[in-house]
């Protein structure tokens, strides 16, 4: 499956929102652009992650992806301003490219109210290549999200680098933050 310019397009391994469990699913195929360099421009107008879209409140557990992805080997974003999502025990062995990329989820987002966005166990033995923020684990994080007992094994190249996290937003002093 190739992404292409449209006005917004996404392409999932499994399925586009999560609100309920997800588990021992895995992807080998791929989900990239027709053109690598569209990336830049693509950024604001589409989605792909190996497994799932939109991780909302719900739980992806002990899922697997190996083919090579746009923006997220397993989770395209975990939680939103209002609701935490959980990924826990993934795997991600294919190569990731894009603006903003991450082995396991490109964006973590929560709210302030004790629904912090997750992610437990996993690990990260791809490729990240990305022209902005990319991170083992998280492209990138906003809220007080928690990320405990992950492994990145993969190179990971861009501007905002980090072997778990490329760019943390908002943190401020929560407790239960990275």
């Amino acid at each position: 499956f190739e992404l292409g310019k449209t006005e917004f397009i996404s392409a999932f391994g499994i399925a586009d929102e999560n609100r309920g469990t997800l588990e021992a699913c895995s992807n080998s195929g791929e989900l990239v652009y027709i053109n690598e360099s569209d990336a830049d421009t693509l950024h604001a107008h589409a989605a792909a992650a190996g497994i799932v879209g939109h991780n909302l409140t719900g739980t992806v557990k002990n899922c697997t992806n190996t083919g090579k992805v746009a923006y997220a080997g397993i989770v395209y974003t975990n939680g939103s301003s209002y609701m935490g999502g959980t990924i826990e025990g993934c795997r991600n062995e294919g190569t990731v490219i894009g603006s903003y990329v991450g082995g396991i989820v490109k964006e973590m987002s929560s709210h302030t109210d004790n629904t912090n966005s997750k992610i437990t166990n996993c690990v990260n033995a791809g490729k990240i290549e990305a022209s902005y923020a990319a991170g083992g684990i998280a492209a990138e994080i906003n809220g007080p999200c928690e990320i405990s007992g992950c492994t990145n094994l993969g190179e990971v190249s861009g501007s905002d680098v980090g072997g778990i996290v490329g760019y943390i937003l908002n943190v401020g002093s929560y407790d239960k933050s990275i």
